[in-house]
């Protein structure tokens, strides 16, 4: 029998969408790659909820009054562990969000051009992610699925 875990990842655009929020992976290692932000999602909880609550934990501020929207979900499979990965992708395009992150000075977030990924440490798959959400919001497609092996 095939275990299946949920889990969110959420990115915050500027309203132009040429801009977005990463933190670090891992805070206690200065060269740990980007990444978004989100959590597991346990049996029972609301996938949006929990974006909201990994946004709150992360950085102590409520993400504003925009909804928070899942245009994206990622598969991947171990075959090894016989485990299934769902991973639901969030974004929201907020300029107030972006500003407040930026007054919050933390060493681990970055704010940074989506056209310039590849200047710094990120997660491998956010090169492919993070440009299809910003294609997804500009082209108002808001629902795919991506499988990663």
């Amino acid at each position: 029998m095939t275990d299946v875990h949920y889990y969110v990842l959420g990115f915050v655009f500027s309203d132009d969408l040429e801009k977005v929020a990463l933190v670090r992976r891992n805070p206690e290692e200065p060269e740990s790659p980007y990444t978004g932000i989100g959590g597991k999602v346990h049996y029972g909880e609301i996938e949006s909820e929990v974006m909201e609550q990994s946004f709150i934990k992360k950085f102590g501020i409520p993400s504003g009054k925009r909804f928070w929207v899942s245009s994206v979900s990622l598969f991947q499979y171990d075959c090894e562990l016989r485990e299934q990965k769902v991973l639901r992708i969030f974004y929201k395009a907020d300029n107030k969000i972006i500003k407040k992150l930026k007054d919050l000075k933390n060493p681990d977030l970055t704010i940074q051009k989506v056209s310039e990924l590849q200047s710094i440490p990120i997660i491998e798959e956010l090169t492919v992610i993070v440009p299809l959400l910003q294609y997804c919001k500009k082209n108002k497609k808001i629902t795919g699925n991506l499988v990663f092996e």
